[in-house]
């Protein structure tokens, strides 16, 4: 009879102790990057039930601190094996890709491996790390998607049009600024650039903005505004100091500085209609005019309706009447604000001081406008 040859492996397995695999030390991630990136924008498309808005889509993995993302797993030994013949059978070790732990990341007596601050969460090159600072090499566009960060953002290239930009803290462009909705919750800054606005959207800035140009742009910012060249058919309004570096033109549009205006030309010789308003706080202003618009419609209404209906329009009208003094009353903020000139004033330009107000009516040169308290007027004195 012909003898038959059983490999030595199925002998291994009618062993008496078969082998048992053991695990190196590795780490083991929780939380892939890609994955939450992905798992994130599939529930945002089923909440908008397939109406996709491609700016909402994110390339972001944002985390909040002490969200666990990986986990350290201690070597566990493997336990050789013995076959039939009583050979030993060498266990295996359960091999891992390396992963190192990078920047913002710390480990806790249990193993498990948590971001040490609110940032992106990245795996390249087999590191996970948490960036504090987001940096975008490319420019905002469909690739990236909106940007919406807790930290500090430095973006290089070009904004694309209806595109929004959120910053917790410091945001640094380094290229021209085309602005859409921009909300920046430290200082902004535009290196090399300037900023261009769009239709109606807005720069918010909690702190200091500074740019080499400002076009068309509703600007605000609340500790002060430095503008190296031109500032032109602008919208700016803060409640520090608008500096312009030596050569500064401000052309154009509204400019609300509680604490003062240092140019060098107000206003152009085309009589552009250009308003600097110095003293007061901007917010109070704005709530101001919000109110007085109100009640304006309020009134127009009330021409319009019966006897029997105006008594409900007079309440309310009071109501807006009464915000107005008391707003008027708390609207000053710096009597000794002053607007300085380093060129030439001209005329079309109205400069407002706290209450007073003084149109230019001739071209004026070198000097600074301040409130003369006794008289309630806003004189002009020369260098």
């Amino acid at each position: 009879m012909k003898k038959i040859q059983v490999p030595s492996r199925m002998w291994k397995w009618r062993g008496e102790s078969p082998p048992e695999e053991g695990d190196e030390e590795h780490i083991e991630l929780l939380l892939n990057p890609q994955q939450y990136i992905r798992a994130m924008n599939l529930i945002r498309r089923d909440l908008k039930k397939q109406k996709i808005n491609y700016k909402n889509i994110t390339h972001l993995c944002i985390l909040e601190k002490d969200t666990p993302v990986a986990i350290h797993c201690k070597a566990v030994p493997g336990k050789n094996g013995v076959n039939i013949n009583g050979e030993e059978i060498p266990c295996k070790i359960k091999q891992h890709d390396s992963i190192k732990i990078g920047d913002n990341l710390l480990m806790n007596e249990s193993g498990y491996i948590l971001c040490a601050t609110q940032g992106e969460y990245i795996f390249e090159n087999g590191t996970i790390a948490i960036n504090e600072v987001l940096t975008i090499r490319k420019g905002v566009n469909y690739h990236t998607g909106n940007i919406h960060f807790p930290g500090a953002e430095e973006i290089y290239g070009e904004v694309k049009d209806g595109f929004k930009i959120q910053a917790g803290k410091d945001l640094h462009v380094y290229e021209t600024l085309t602005a859409t909705d921009v909300l920046c919750g430290g200082s902004l800054t535009v290196h090399g650039g300037g900023i261009i606005g769009r239709k109606e959207h807005k720069v918010i800035v909690e702190e200091t903005a500074a740019a080499n140009f400002i076009e068309r742009v509703h600007l605000e910012a609340k500790k002060g505004i430095r503008i190296k060249k031109e500032a032109y058919l602008s919208r700016l309004y803060t409640n520090g100091k608008v500096i312009f570096q030596p050569g500064g033109k401000l052309i154009g549009g509204e400019t609300y500085s509680q604490n003062g205006l240092e140019v060098d030309q107000l206003g152009n010789g085309k009589y552009l209609k250009t308003e600097v308003y110095a003293g007061i706080d901007y917010k109070l202003m704005k709530m101001l005019i919000q109110i007085k618009s109100f009640r304006d419609s309020l009134l127009d209404l009330k021409t319009l309706k019966s006897d029997n209906g105006k008594e409900n329009y007079d309440e309310q009208i009071l109501k807006c009447n009464l915000s107005m003094e008391y707003l008027l009353e708390h609207l000053d903020h710096d009597e000794n604000a002053e607007i300085t000139v380093a060129g030439t004033v001209y005329p079309g330009t109205v400069i407002h001081i706290c209450n007073a107000r003084r149109p230019i009516t001739e071209e004026m040169k070198k000097g600074t406008f301040k409130l003369d308290k006794e008289k309630g007027v806003i004189a002009f004195n020369r260098f």
